[in-house]
């Protein structure tokens, strides 16, 4: 769906979006999920100066939640789920990303993480 006038702009493009859930199932060891390592993302954020480059939002709950550890990356024209995401997972997306920005372009996604991409919605065909 496009929209019908000009699109509004921001002096704040970056290339992607990261949502990480911290939700009532992602990151709850109690229920013997993973741990969701958000102090060490916030950290890395800040040591490699990614949010110029990639956004990082914390969510109460992606879903689905029978996948626990879900986050949801989105680019200009990419939107991908990922779920069952373990600590190391973690660790892996952070190097993706700083790639991504040492390149200063989107590089194909690690096949570990690709590993863990879910369909997240049903098609309407």
């Amino acid at each position: 769906m496009k929209a019908s006038g000009p699109m509004l702009e921001t002096k704040f493009q970056a290339l992607g979006h990261v949502i990480i859930c911290q939700g009532c199932c992602c990151g709850q060891v109690k229920d013997g999920n993973p741990e969701v390592p958000l102090t060490y993302l916030r950290k890395e954020w800040i040591k490699h100066r990614l949010f110029r480059w990639f956004h990082l939002s914390i969510s109460e709950c992606l879903g689905p939640c029978d996948l626990p550890n879900v986050i949801s990356i989105t680019t200009n024209n990419q939107n991908w789920y990922f779920g069952k995401l373990q600590v190391h997972d973690y660790h892996l997306l952070v190097s993706w990303l700083v790639s991504c920005k040492k390149t200063g372009q989107l590089k194909p996604l690690p096949s570990s993480l690709m590993e863990l991409s879910m369909k997240r919605f049903r098609s309407l065909d």
